[in-house]
């Protein structure tokens, strides 16, 4: 949860100055973005820069998406709004569509540990801005192209988890394969993030028409064969497996069907049906959003199963209706 308190203050105080923070913000991520693209010239015609091997390295970056993510905690949406779009000012930057071309140009580098490290902050921070919901961070960010950025951090074989390395140090957090796990858990939270609350269809439908849902097909499969998944030993391969699982079923409950997607939405039922006995502790509510049923889905707690009849009747019927 964010500090409501001092996210009120600091946007009263960018209401009521004329302040840069903001074109600060996107200028420092315009030269990140050119940076990154001159880094790319070098490395592909290696052969007129001698010896050239430096690392690719964003200086402030990465603490800048933090504070920025700070910033929204908690789904504060005047915030939210606020990185999209300041009213107030001359002229207004979208902080949301210069994170997400970030993340696009990031996405075309052979990534080393910080780099993976500041990938990752920028998916926690896109995933933020996006919770609650926030309909016009979403919006901004599907009509800027973030489902193909997405499928290529969750499919590109250049990020690809060596899961029998990983299992060999479990307990090493510092990992190459332990961060791309992590990319591949972030990529999905913010998948589910941008159809949060979405109850037409729309962003669903386009979802489908810009991913393809067979190598997540292979992803699943892959990662649910595994010791770490069967014997529960990695909590975070596990709740990258059940949000595959709710990303599916969202997308089968609420896509509008048609011709062009048909063939995608049957790889998400053949998944979904192929894997129900293995995820089991998977639940379901129904809550109600701008006068409609949305269905929610959420991992159940493992502890939630040795919950007995007598208990989950008293807590039943204690609640506040």
């Amino acid at each position: 949860e964010g500090n409501v308190k001092v996210q009120d203050t600091l946007l009263n105080y960018f209401l009521t100055h004329d302040e840069r923070f903001f074109h600060d913000v996107e200028r420092m991520l315009k030269l990140a973005i050119q940076d990154s693209e001159q880094h790319r010239t070098r490395v592909a015609n290696a052969a007129y820069y001698r010896g050239y091997d430096t690392p690719l390295r964003f200086v402030n970056v990465n603490c800048t998406l933090r504070l920025l993510q700070l910033l929204c905690e908690g789904h504060h949406h005047g915030l939210q709004e606020y990185l999209r779009s300041q009213r107030d000012n001359l002229r207004s930057c979208n902080i949301v569509k210069s994170v997400s071309q970030f993340l696009s140009e990031l996405t075309s580098h052979t990534l080393d540990k910080e780099n993976l490290k500041l990938l990752l902050q920028a998916l926690a921070l896109l995933t933020e801005v996006c919770q609650g919901p926030c309909y016009g961070n979403q919006a901004t960010l599907v009509a800027n192209g973030i489902f193909p950025i997405i499928a290529e951090l969750i499919q590109s074989p250049e990020l690809h988890v060596n899961l029998d390395e990983l299992e060999k140090s479990p307990d090493d957090e510092e990992s190459d394969n332990r961060l791309l796990l992590m990319v591949k858990s972030n990529s999905f939270k913010l998948l589910l993030a941008l159809m949060e609350g979405s109850s037409d269809g729309n962003i669903h439908s386009v979802l489908l028409k810009e991913m393809r849902l067979e190598p997540l097909r292979e992803l699943t499969e892959e990662l649910i064969s595994t010791q770490m998944f069967i014997e529960s030993k990695d909590e975070l391969l596990c709740d990258l497996v059940y949000d595959i699982m709710i990303t599916m079923h969202t997308i089968v409950n609420m896509v509008n069907r048609n011709d062009q997607i048909e063939s995608e939405l049957r790889v998400a039922r053949d998944l979904l049906e192929k894997n129900k006995e293995k995820i089991g502790l998977l639940g379901r509510i129904e809550i109600e959003r701008n006068d409609r049923i949305e269905q929610v889905y959420f991992r159940v707690p493992a502890a939630c199963s040795l919950i007995t009849e007598e208990t989950k009747n008293r807590v039943f019927w204690a609640i506040d209706r």
